[in-house]
């Protein structure tokens, strides 16, 4: 907040100085008859350049008051996100794997906010359930079977999922949920992932640390916090 004041000072020092400078130069060429038109050269240049620069001034500062509390918010909340809020695993290993190394490399949130040890599905922010797909070959007889049959497992760890994480939170709280997968699933399933509040369904790992850094900083506060 103090570099916040410190930053409007300065820029209202600039517009001042700014108008002084404009004025004088303006005084100056006129009583020095720079131009041969002399008084109507300057009501009709000097004039309309000081009113265009007391305009721009004007709609800084009016841009300013109205986005200034926006942007403290939506700094305040980036940086409580990022700082304080919690990630849980649960599924696959290979993927939670694979997700904890695009974390270390981005260096988004702090390793101990997404650690086995320091986070639980009690008091995480954001739960992430990775559920891996292992292809059947393609000459496989049983392909579409075993294709349906992961299609309703999947279905079902997601549905107890949620249940837990609903069991695990407070009613005023919002836990945010990332479903991560290599395979894709039936309409049915999709549709439970996005009637939840703070869910995101994530087929490519490449979108995954974004969605992350996405559900950290819009999630409403904690009850109490």
């Amino acid at each position: 907040m103090r570099q916040s004041k410190y930053s409007r000072q300065i820029a209202l020092a600039l517009s001042i100085i700014t108008l002084i400078v404009v004025g004088t130069i303006a005084v100056t060429m006129y009583k020095c008859q720079l131009f041969n038109e002399g008084t109507a050269v300057y009501e009709t240049f000097i004039f309309t350049t000081i009113a265009a620069i007391a305009g721009g001034i004007a709609a800084f500062w009016a841009g300013v008051t109205v986005a200034k509390p926006l942007l403290d918010t939506y700094l305040e909340r980036t940086g409580y996100g990022l700082a304080k809020r919690k990630v849980y695993f649960r599924g696959s290993e290979s993927l939670i794997q694979e997700l904890r190394e695009n974390l270390q490399i981005s260096n988004l949130i702090e390793p101990k906010n997404y650690s086995r040890t320091n986070v639980s599905l009690e008091n995480a922010d954001i739960a992430i359930l990775c559920i891996e797909w292992q292809a059947p070959q393609d000459n496989d007889p049983k392909k579409e079977e075993k294709t349906k049959q992961w299609e309703s497992n999947a279905d079902k760890i997601i549905f107890d999922f949620i249940e837990e994480i609903n069991k695990n939170t407070q009613s005023k709280d919002h836990k945010g949920l990332i479903v991560y997968t290599n395979g894709w699933f039936g309409n049915s399933t999709k549709r439970m992932i996005n009637n939840r509040p703070f869910s995101i369904l994530v087929n490519f790992s490449g979108r995954i640390v974004s969605d992350i850094h996405s559900l950290l900083t819009t999630l409403p506060p904690r009850n109490g916090q």
